[in-house]
């Protein structure tokens, strides 16, 4: 699953050289939705091309590795730290990924903080009546292993599926405008801006789980309108620009001297910049190295203020970067606040963090759904779909979008079984 470079066409085509009873589908997003969806098609008969914009696959699903000043390298959990199980179709999917070895459960202390105000602080000192023993601590909470993206990197392996890292699609050629009478997908190589689209044809489904594709942002990213609009699928793209997202941050501390309090994930509540903290080497199979690793989401006001705020569009630019410099400054001293005020004379913090980086989500919680919302959207007409968490997304806490990831997974299990039933696979000679 290298990068591919769309000079190389070959590989972007693998497995494209196929009889006409093949059906093909491309699934365009690598995250846990698209990457389920992938796998149960692929399940069903169909050849599956999975096209990711990023250089590897998992989504908010992902694991950062920095190396320090020292040579050690250390890594983060930077978007959901963790998921929790409530249906039972999800329940023998994470079984599986279990069995295998993908997945493991987090033992780790969850503690629950609450803010009484901005102007009062917070409530006195924890103890043990405060510790979430009714309902987060009796949960199986689990973690990919080694990292979080372990999960959708065993799915991104399965028979039948070819993943295309480091693509993104800037177009659809509608299949009546193709001489085979199927959809054809414009790509462009993520690393070289300069470097002409490429086409890739003869889709007979396409899967939108990637939800960028229908945002109005790239009009200010890349001056062109959102891929989707060329499709030509209006009912699909209202329904998918209808339901936001909120950014978030997350900021990654590593300590060489541990904090010393007994818990391993903090949830803070009613708190204006920070929702959630969680030890990242506390997870299993992970090697601190001698370095504890804490990972700090931000809210999405908090999130909201700077991002549209300070029109925070473009990553890689000398204001993106310097607003990042400022979030990981800021959260980091609220951060060691939240613990003084909170554990007193119990926690010893390190005069300062051995690292200190801020990543930005631009679309981490989607907003609730509304109601009656579907699993997944459908243009059976066209042969085109969407999956993802946003589109039956039910809120909830913020603890590293650990909610969302169940109902990713989900839609994309269901946008597939429904895809199978609608597009069967023809038989020999049909």
């Amino acid at each position: 699953m290298e990068e591919v470079v769309l000079e190389n066409k070959e590989d972007l085509e693998k497995g494209c050289s196929l009889d006409g009873a093949t059906r093909r589908a491309a699934v365009i997003g690598a995250g846990i939705s698209g990457l389920v969806c992938a796998e149960e098609l692929s399940k069903q008969g169909f050849k599956v091309t999975v096209f990711e914009a990023g250089r590897g696959v998992g989504g908010r699903m992902a694991t950062r590795r920095v190396d320090l000043e020292d040579g050690k390298q250390v890594q983060f959990d930077h978007g959901c730290q963790f998921f929790t199980v409530s249906n039972p179709e999800f329940e023998s999917l994470v079984l599986r990924w279990e069995k295998v070895g993908a997945i493991a459960k987090w033992k780790g202390r969850v503690a629950e903080l609450s803010a009484v105000s901005k102007k009062t602080g917070f409530s006195d000192k924890l103890d043990e009546n405060r510790v979430m023993t009714t309902e987060m601590e009796k949960m199986d909470r689990w973690v990919g292993t080694p990292s979080m993206n372990a999960v959708c990197k065993c799915l991104a392996s399965s028979k039948g599926l070819t993943v295309c890292n480091g693509v993104r699609v800037c177009g659809f050629q509608r299949p009546e405008t193709c001489l085979d009478g199927k959809w054809g997908l414009e790509m462009h190589p993520t690393a070289h801006p300069f470097a002409e689209d490429e086409v890739v044809g003869g889709f007979d489904v396409v899967v939108v789980s990637d939800k960028t594709l229908a945002s109005t942002r790239t009009l200010m990213l890349y001056g062109k309108p959102p891929p989707l609009e060329s499709a030509g699928v209006s009912s699909l793209l209202n329904k998918m620009q209808s339901l936001s997202q909120q950014p978030a941050f997350a900021l990654m501390l590593a300590f060489k001297e541990p904090i010393n309090i007994p818990y391993d994930g903090l949830i803070v509540m009613n708190h204006s910049m920070i929702s959630s903290a969680v030890r990242n080497d506390s997870k299993p199979a992970r090697d601190g190295k001698g370095v504890q690793q804490w990972l700090v989401l931000s809210t999405a006001s908090y999130s909201n203020n700077l991002v549209y705020g300070n029109r925070l569009t473009q990553a890689g630019t000398d204001k993106h970067r310097n607003i990042l410099n400022i979030v990981a400054d800021e959260m980091s001293t609220c951060f060691s606040e939240i613990l003084k005020q909170y554990f007193k004379d119990d926690v010893r913090l390190p005069p300062k963090p051995v690292l200190k980086i801020a990543h930005r989500w631009a679309s981490a919680f989607p907003v609730l759904g509304s109601e009656g919302a579907k699993h997944f959207f459908a243009d059976d007409a066209s042969q085109i779909y969407a999956c993802g968490d946003y589109c039956n997304a039910a809120g909830g806490r913020a603890c590293g979008m650990s909610e969302h990831v169940e109902q990713a997974a989900l839609s994309g299990l269901y946008a597939a079984r429904h895809i199978a039933k609608v597009i069967p696979i023809p038989l020999d000679g049909e």
